[in-house]
């Protein structure tokens, strides 16, 4: 016995239905890198989510100095923070962080990436919180 989407005896629905389940089902693979940093002298953390294509964007940031930690995706028992500007390419890694209100600048993150023919990539920089002194960070990552 064969589905059938018309009353036509000779038409079998099933190489149709097996196609449309196939491209319905299907989506777009999304590529992704992750840089993570860690505080030099202080408690901090930084972990930035790219997606990676043509143009580097910004998809995912999490933070802590201490004990104050925030995401941009709402993760349970950290503040929301929202992006409000970043920009990245092979040199340089900036990204600016307010509050949920987008009322109050939370954060901005500042990384200068290198190559280096002996030890390959390098990348430093600092994170400061808004009212606070910069902490150094260093970041492993592509």
């Amino acid at each position: 016995m064969a589905l059938r989407l018309s009353g036509h005896p000779r038409s079998s629905s099933l190489p149709w239905v097996t196609f449309a389940f196939l491209f319905g089902l299907a989506t777009t693979a999304h590529a992704t890198a992750t840089i993570s940093c860690g505080g030099i002298d202080a408690k901090a953390d930084v972990d930035v989510l790219f997606g990676a294509g043509p143009v580097p964007s910004v998809l995912d940031v999490t933070f802590s100095v201490g004990s104050q930690m925030y995401s941009t995706q709402g993760r349970e028992g950290m503040s929301e923070a929202v992006i409000a500007r970043a920009y990245v390419d092979d040199a340089i890694m900036n990204i600016d962080l307010m509050d949920d209100q987008v009322s109050v600048h939370l954060a901005s993150i500042r990384v200068l990436r290198f190559e280096s023919e002996a030890s390959g990539p390098f990348q430093i920089g600092y994170i400061r919180l808004r009212d606070q002194a910069p902490i150094g960070i260093m970041c492993d990552g592509p």
